[in-house]
């Protein structure tokens, strides 16, 4: 095979290297599927809350993906007044 020059041997190394990378990202998104799903990721929405009633504590504990949007903005509301 005939010498190639500096610059294209730099170029050959960069598609290689270009050419690889995409490999490896489509690689990752052929198997994104296939990842075993996180057993926590459904706890996002769990939203527990602690107060006292009359002196005896108490706690509840929510989903807030069952909530409305407006039940949101109340406890968001709700929530917030209490901290200012």
């Amino acid at each position: 095979p005939p010498n190639q020059c500096p610059d294209c041997k730099n170029t050959d190394d960069n598609v290689k290297l270009f050419s690889n990378r995409v490999t490896r990202i489509e690689e990752i998104i052929d198997n994104f599927n296939e990842r075993p799903q996180k057993t926590n990721s459904e706890r996002f929405s769990i939203f527990n809350a602690k107060f006292t009633l009359k002196n005896v504590p108490c706690e509840i504990e929510y989903d807030l993906a069952s909530f409305t949007i407006e039940e949101l903005q109340k406890l968001a509301n709700i929530t917030t007044q209490n901290f200012n």
